[in-house]
């Protein structure tokens, strides 16, 4: 297995680790959370369709199939609303932070 191969594998297993949790733990920003995460999830599966069936390269599959996953990849990257995204993101970090200052020890000043 190649190393890129790991990489990929590993960003996988994080990013489904992260759904699964959330769906088990329930939070107040939880909708938040599955909504970034499904959008970061699509995001990896575009890179991933479009690195691993780029037409030029001298990996031994048909040209056709190359050219379908191509398309797949850019278009699930395409269509993506990006400013969406990182308004997600920015809601997401907001929660987190109000949670984090809610905690006993912030009250603390171990925080």
């Amino acid at each position: 297995m190649k190393l890129y191969h790991r990489f990929f594998v590993v960003l996988k297993i994080i990013i489904v680790t992260l759904i699964i949790t959330n769906k088990v733990f329930e939070t107040n920003y939880s909708h938040h959370l599955e909504e970034v995460l499904e959008d970061i999830f699509a995001l990896f599966v575009g890179i991933m369709m479009v690195f691993f069936f780029w037409p030029w390269s001298n990996k031994r599959l048909d040209k056709h199939d190359k050219l379908i996953a191509l398309s797949a990849g850019t278009l699930l990257l395409l269509t993506k609303n990006y400013s969406k995204l990182f308004e997600e993101i920015n809601v997401l970090i907001k929660n987190v932070i109000v949670m984090g200052r809610l905690t006993p020890l912030h009250k603390l000043n171990l925080i």
